[in-house]
């Protein structure tokens, strides 16, 4: 029997009956089908604006340990080589066919680095992407005002937190905590970064309206010759509210396919009707 058609009050009148014990929510949510019930997708924007945060910085933090470790990628200019530690330098990106971004092919523009060796083995580092776009739309980051790579071996690990990141976003939040992480492996070929591969992992919450939300991504692989990341790794989503009909948990698995989709493992909200299915991510800022 169809009472609603609106999406939040049959999600409450699920939950209510699934307390009770007469069904579950998913079936519940699978009997209202025959309503016509239009069922958003999950809220994925937060997971969206993680990770198109995490792959410029984590290409710019690739190209600059590059070129300031004494190397020549083809789209760098040098405005004030480094190679010595300790020392001060500086290089502007040409992001295009030379060095593509990893996120969407048509990615044009300029991104300027700038970086202080403490030693060989640690390098801090501030990047502008202001000048990068996709056609008319922006990048989810502005800029980075901090981020640290530090050397183990062969490998990097880059650190930031998402304070010391400004975002094309007029969303307000009123408490923010974060940590992220992104694990770089050169490969067989330290000098040249297109064939490096990321690793990004890290959570962030925060206190907007109200409400909590968490955010959080574990093992998600991003590799330079994909310009439709991520490849494989988790992402999760939750909000926490005192309206029952706000709150949500989304869990997502990134397929090795290069086409810039995600698959919804679960999602208990809203979305629920989005469960098992693919649906395609947005990682450029937000059309305002």
């Amino acid at each position: 029997m169809c009472i609603w058609a609106d999406p939040a009050a049959v999600l409450i009148y699920c939950r209510l009956m699934a307390q009770r014990g007469m069904t579950s929510v998913l079936v519940c949510v699978v009997a209202s089908a025959g309503c016509g019930i239009d069922w958003p997708e999950p809220q994925t924007r937060p997971i969206e604006e993680a990770l198109g945060t995490a792959v410029p910085i984590g290409y710019a933090a690739s190209i600059a340990i590059a070129a300031l470790s004494g190397h020549n990628p083809p789209c760098v200019t040098f405005e004030t080589p480094c190679s010595d530690p300790p020392c001060d330098g500086g290089i502007t990106i040409d992001v295009g066919e030379a060095c593509p971004l990893p996120l969407l092919v048509n990615a044009r523009g300029s991104a300027v680095v700038t970086g202080t060796w403490a030693n060989e083995d640690t390098l801090f580092l501030a990047a502008v992407f202001g000048d990068v776009s996709v056609g008319e739309r922006k990048l989810v980051v502005d800029r980075a005002d901090a981020f640290v790579a530090s050397r183990e071996g062969e490998s990097w690990t880059i650190a930031y937190a998402d304070e010391d990141i400004a975002v094309n976003s007029s969303r307000e939040v009123e408490l923010q905590q974060s940590g992220w992480t992104l694990e770089l492996d050169p490969g067989a070929t330290p000098d040249d970064p297109f064939d490096d591969v990321i690793t990004v992992s890290g959570a962030m919450q925060a206190v907007e309206n109200l409400r909590v939300t968490q955010t959080g991504l574990a093992m998600v692989r991003i590799e330079a010759t994909c310009v439709h990341n991520p490849l494989n790794g988790l992402g999760t989503f939750e909000i926490l509210a005192a309206d029952v009909s706000d709150i949500e948990l989304t869990t997502m698995y990134f397929e090795d396919h290069c086409d810039g989709r995600v698959r919804v493992v679960v999602s208990l909200g809203t979305g629920i009707a989005s469960s098992g299915q693919l649906i395609e991510l947005d990682l450029l800022a937000s059309e305002e």
